[in-house]
């Protein structure tokens, strides 16, 4: 493993500085994150941090990203230069004073500052739970450590506050549940339909055959929604149980959106083979074929949230931190 750039001060040097606030000061090379952190009133939340480990873009990497992503330097609201106050506060670690090695050893998740919700404020600085999640590893191909997809610089910094590494781009917020399976999620269309068809293991003629069967038939073919794409199941089970706003992080207006979940998703085939097509369409569809009925829609949901809840967990849960094997009782 390397990191990249050129040798320079280990992490001893300004081991005389107390807060991230005097790290950045000291060093020219810091002056355009610095600016960024002052505009967005973060300076003196981030002095009362201690026991943390901090991300640092370069000058010249700041620049880049405005550039790339032809942002001035307006402020508005929790805005300066295109960088949100949520996305400054992800650069900043939650899970104590990290070494180089220590990034560098395993592939890890660690629990940034940043809430979902963008609600992290003066007051709150403090409060380390429920932080968006970022990713160190070692690229296989150059050796390099990186975090998320930046590299990291062989630079390192320390001061009574933490550690702080140098890297060679702004970190930008990862994308929600929603948004990594609708990645995964082609386009609508009649092939869609088909092969969710074919999943269930049973012809489209047969499930037709009864009024129920019909029902489904009709409700699948239909623009809904949700899609029915490579996890489209297990989106469409969460929307059943009543779940969906809940890992919904564009609502931030929700307190539900606010905490942080984990999904444990299953594709389309495992769904297909764990379940057969009654018991399928009664998790997916149940709760809205019997609304009109609420003893039977609450029975329908029960049974839906009973099955939806074996694969979601309150809070960010990382293999990593885990460990190998299998785990239970999540």
């Amino acid at each position: 493993m390397k990191l990249l750039g050129e040798p320079g001060p280990g992490s001893d040097e300004g081991s005389h500085l107390v807060t991230f606030i005097d790290l950045l000061s000291s060093d020219e090379r810091f002056s355009e994150y610095l600016h960024i952190v002052q505009r967005l009133r973060m300076v003196l939340p981030l002095n009362r941090i201690r026991n943390a480990t901090m991300f640092v873009p370069t000058n010249d990497a700041v620049k880049r990203y405005r550039k790339e992503h032809e942002h001035g330097l307006e402020i508005a609201d929790n805005v300066y230069g295109g960088i949100t106050d949520q996305q400054a506060w992800y650069h900043l670690i939650t899970d104590g004073v990290i070494d180089g090695q220590t990034l560098a050893a395993r592939a890890m998740l660690w629990e940034s500052y940043s809430h979902p919700a963008g609600d992290r404020t003066a007051s709150s600085a403090e409060d380390s739970s429920h932080g968006i999640m970022l990713k160190t590893q070692v690229d296989n191909s150059t050796a390099q450590l990186m975090v998320n997809e930046v590299t990291v610089f062989a630079q390192s910094f320390s001061c009574e506050a933490g550690n702080m590494f140098v890297i060679d781009g702004v970190l930008e917020i990862p994308p929600t549940i929603l948004d990594i399976l609708h990645q995964n999620t082609p386009n609508r269309s009649h092939r869609t339909q088909r092969r969710l068809r074919r999943l269930s293991g049973q012809s489209a003629a047969r499930e037709s055959h009864t009024a129920y069967g019909a029902a489904i038939d009709s409700h699948i073919a239909s623009d809904d929604a949700y899609s029915t794409g490579v996890y489209g199941a297990v989106e469409k089970l969460l929307a059943a149980a009543g779940w969906l706003d809940a890992i919904d992080a564009t609502k931030g207006d929700s307190n539900e959106s606010s905490t942080m979940h984990t999904l444990w998703a299953f594709d389309d085939r495992a769904f297909s083979s764990g379940f057969n097509f009654a018991e399928r369409a009664y998790l997916l569809y149940g709760p809205k074929f019997t609304s009109d009925d609420r003893e039977l829609l609450d029975d329908a949901i029960n049974d839906t949230q009973a099955v939806a809840a074996r694969y979601i967990s309150t809070g960010s849960v990382s293999v990593a931190r885990l460990g190998e094997g299998k785990h239970k009782g999540l």
